[in-house]
């Protein structure tokens, strides 16, 4: 369950552990920390011949997130940053 997180105003909730996310439902309150790209949280292959997987590694019938390499970001690092985890009792 999900707990209100008291650590920083602003923060994704922070969720009891154990916690599972494989995307299926929507993008788990990821979000992106780069300032500027586009995540896109997709099921199937990507717009663009040969720039992501054709299906997500879990069920090959799931979602995924990506960003669209055909955007050319040379030399950038694109991050994703998960909702904290409560790791108290495992």
């Amino acid at each position: 369950s999900a707990v209100p997180s008291a650590a920083r105003t602003g923060t994704p909730t922070i969720y009891a552990s154990p916690w599972v996310c494989d995307f299926d439902t929507d993008e788990c309150s990821f979000h992106a920390v780069d300032g500027f790209s586009s995540w896109l949280r997709n099921s199937g292959g990507t717009e663009t011949y040969n720039t992501g997987p054709d299906y997500d590694h879990t069920s090959g019938a799931g979602y995924y997130m990506y960003v669209e390499s055909s955007n050319n970001y040379p030399s950038v690092t694109l991050m994703m940053e998960s909702p904290g985890l409560a790791t108290m009792g495992i």
